[in-house]
């Protein structure tokens, strides 16, 4: 095992990349840790520690071989730990394995499905979609778990708005909400009923797990302001047309489309510097020579 590692380790160079305790992804670490440990808690949310284990190890193990093997950078993998925690709460399943499949499916997107060096898809989304959509009944989304609890609630809506707004993605989820509201009030008038139940998906914790995380990843949305606005009303829009046609799951579906056509978002802006938003040290390998 030691030696396996150190071939494994003599593929990059001795050196090791590591977040600040500025990096605003620690505050998702926070937030999903308290959805994690509530989840675990709760006997209604039907998770025991195995989901959990599966579910970071897949993430995490999967995106630090893979930085070693084909980025040839030795990183410590905040990027992939972040994101497990969170499909640990949302995919619904009574088995182990899907929190681990979910999470390989997602860190092979990130890897290999690029365009000029950045991925096109966020892996959350892709996973718990290519989960939904190849996994059969062995996952759900977990979307009627968390109940009605107000500290919960702003548990949640208060620490992903700032993480948002630490990562300068605000106005996405902004942008998204809005338009979620402006399709909601055109469903109800078309439809004959009520504003505030066409609405009622945004009292629900996941509308805010999905706005604050979900849609507004640096590496898979546009740079300028002005293309992030039109981006999350581009879901938004998406959003309400899937919902009119009773699509299940709407907002993944959405995302997952508008994510598809980001290059054209991305088209003549300039290249995101690799430290633009996530805040990174380096420091000699131990023991490297």
């Amino acid at each position: 095992m030691k030696s396996f590692a150190r071939r494994l380790l003599g593929r990059v160079p001795p050196v090791v990349h590591y977040p600040t305790l500025a990096d605003p992804r620690f505050i998702s670490v926070t937030l999903l840790s308290g959805l994690a440990l509530y989840a675990l808690l709760t006997p209604a949310f039907g998770r025991h520690p195995a989901q959990l284990a599966a579910s970071v190890l897949a993430w995490v193990a999967a995106d630090a071989l893979l930085l070693i093997l084909y980025q040839k950078v030795l990183l410590v993998p905040l990027s992939a730990l972040v994101p497990s925690l969170a499909a640990f709460v949302l995919v619904d399943s009574p088995h182990v394995w899907p929190y681990a499949a979910v999470g390989a499916a997602a860190i092979l997107s990130k890897h290999f499905l690029r365009i000029d060096g950045r991925h096109v898809f966020n892996p959350l989304n892709f996973g718990l979609v290519t989960g939904l959509l190849f996994l059969g009944d062995s996952v759900a989304f977990g979307i009627a778990r968390f109940g009605d609890s107000p500290w919960l609630f702003a548990w949640t809506v208060s620490l992903g708005a700032l993480v948002t707004w630490r990562s300068g993605r605000l106005d996405i989820a902004l942008s998204y909400a809005a338009t979620f509201l402006a399709g909601a009030a055109v469903r109800s008038f078309l439809s004959g009923g009520r504003f505030l139940t066409a609405a009622s998906p945004a009292t629900n914790i996941v509308f805010y797990m999905y706005a604050f995380h979900m849609m507004t990843d640096p590496k898979t949305t546009p740079d300028t302001r002005s293309r992030r606005i039109v981006f999350g009303a581009l879901v938004g829009l998406v959003d309400a047309v899937l919902r009119w046609n009773g699509v299940v799951n709407a907002p993944l579906y959405a995302l997952f489309v508008v994510l598809g056509l980001l290059p054209f978002f991305r088209k003549g802006e300039a290249a995101l510097p690799g430290s633009f938003v996530w805040r990174l040290r380096s420091a000699p390998l131990p023991g490297a020579r």
